[in-house]
């Protein structure tokens, strides 16, 4: 018995360090959002603001501005996470199924970027999506013309899946890489193609990596009011103390939803 629970205290103390950023960074954070959102100028306990966020005020204009937000943020969060799936599904499977050598050159090269600071990222995006910028100096090279993209949704997209690009490549090759490899010897043996395994057994299975991509880009703030314009942003910018706490109510369903996507007692 001391050989059994030794090793698990170990465990419990390793945990110790990350369980405490985790409270500090994480959920304290999230408690207080969920204090601005039920609570009012006075701190006292109110449903006011999601009744302002769901529904018109005396003058009919809020509902317009909070729900188009919400749901131009789902909007872009979907788009973002459907072109990480198709782009990084493949490169964790090949990933996956390559030399532990070409594993780790893989994931140098993915991880490189992530070495920048988010910032920096972010405004080397502008830089080159702008009318006068590394893309449309190049384009202009070419009898392809200049395009118009930084203030659009489409700059917003495309920085968000530079952005979170990685976090859909590592959850799935964590996953496919860990993969039981009897599994799909068996779905061979039961006659499935090579279309078949991967269809029957690895994506069902590595599902929910791929779906927890969609939590980080629901709820930027710096990324969408640099690249984009205030009708294609996903976020308000908070001015005033009294808008925090409608703001609060913002992010909290979008998280949610792909939290749930994610549960492990999802069906696959």
């Amino acid at each position: 018995m001391k050989t059994v629970a030794r090793p698990a205290r170990r465990q419990v103390l390793a945990l110790g360090p990350y369980s405490a950023w985790a409270l500090l960074f994480i959920l304290v954070p999230l408690l207080f959002v969920a204090y601005y959102a039920f609570t009012d100028d006075n701190f006292a306990f109110t449903l006011e603001h999601i009744q302002r966020f769901f529904f018109s005020t005396a003058d009919g204009g809020e509902v317009h501005t909070y729900l188009l937000i919400f749901w131009r943020s789902l909007k872009l969060a979907l788009i973002s996470t459907a072109i990480c799936l198709v782009l990084g599904y493949p490169i964790a499977y090949i990933m996956a199924r390559a030399k532990p050598k070409v594993q780790k050159t893989f994931m140098t090269v993915i991880m490189i970027p992530m070495w920048m600071n988010f910032l920096i990222r972010t405004y080397a995006w502008m830089t080159i999506l702008q009318d006068t910028g590394i893309l449309n100096n190049f384009l202009a090279a070419l009898p392809l013309g200049r395009i118009h993209i930084i203030g659009t949704e489409a700059a917003v997209v495309i920085g968000m899946v530079y952005d979170y690009f990685p976090y859909m490549i590592l959850p799935l090759y964590s996953i496919m890489a860990t993969m039981d490899g009897k599994l799909l010897e068996a779905a061979r043996d039961l006659g499935c193609s090579s279309f078949g395994v991967l269809r029957r057994v690895v994506w069902p299975l590595s599902l929910p990596g791929g779906t927890w991509c969609s939590s980080p880009p629901s709820v930027p703030f710096i990324s969408p009011k640099s690249w984009g314009t205030a009708s294609s942003s996903s976020s308000v910018t908070p001015s005033r103390g009294s808008t925090w706490p409608i703001i609060s109510t913002l992010p909290r369903p979008l998280p949610l939803c792909s939290w749930w996507c994610c549960w492990p007692a999802w069906p696959c």
